[in-house]
């Protein structure tokens, strides 16, 4: 499998992103190809940024959801591949590494957010309250996918950003709540 040539390297690994699956069934099963930048150039360019651990991680998620015109076409076309793998055994392969990537991506999230080192493609984070953050994130992720694709009018850009930021909160603990908040039981 060839791996997209703008993914962002960890030492030496590559790091695929959902950009791989949405070029691959674009071009193989819908023939239409994205314009902007790519999900992996984007993802590429925060993990490179000089960012807060919990900025950067915030910023990698939201790459993976519907949020301006661009993203909005690369998760219908997510969305629709994802649909047609289930009968096209042609897309199994890029299905399967799509897959994979969306957990490293969330564990690269759930790592910035506790100032971790990243981990390579595949690795799994230490500690099984790490694992369960990172088992967790990306069950959001396509929920939050899924009924924004489905039902736009019913998200805002701020809306799916708030989620994003509360659901970060609640996986890591990060940022913590102020103390007045905690003792009275959050919201």
């Amino acid at each position: 499998m060839t791996r997209s040539a703008d993914a962002p390297s960890t030492g030496n690994r590559r790091i695929p992103a959902m950009a791989l699956l949405v070029a691959l069934c674009a071009v193989s099963a819908c023939g239409a190809q994205g314009g902007g930048r790519s999900v992996s150039a984007r993802i590429a360019g925060h993990l490179h940024a000089d960012l807060p651990g919990p900025e950067r991680a915030r910023r990698i998620l939201e790459e993976l959801l519907p949020l301006d015109g661009e993203r909005r076409v690369e998760v219908d076309v997510w969305l629709a591949c994802l649909l047609r793998s289930r009968v096209d055994k042609s897309l199994a392969e890029p299905h399967r590494n799509a897959w994979a990537a969306e957990r490293h991506i969330c564990r690269l999230a759930i790592a910035s957010c506790h100032g971790l080192p990243m981990p390579g493609l595949g690795q799994e984070l230490a500690g099984a309250g790490l694992k369960r953050q990172a088992a967790r994130l990306p069950v959001f992720i396509d929920g939050l996918t899924l009924q924004t694709a489905t039902s736009p009018a019913r998200f805002t850009p701020d809306g799916i950003r708030a989620a994003v930021a509360e659901e970060q909160r609640l996986v890591t603990g990060w940022p913590p709540l102020p103390a007045f908040m905690s003792f009275f039981g959050g919201r």
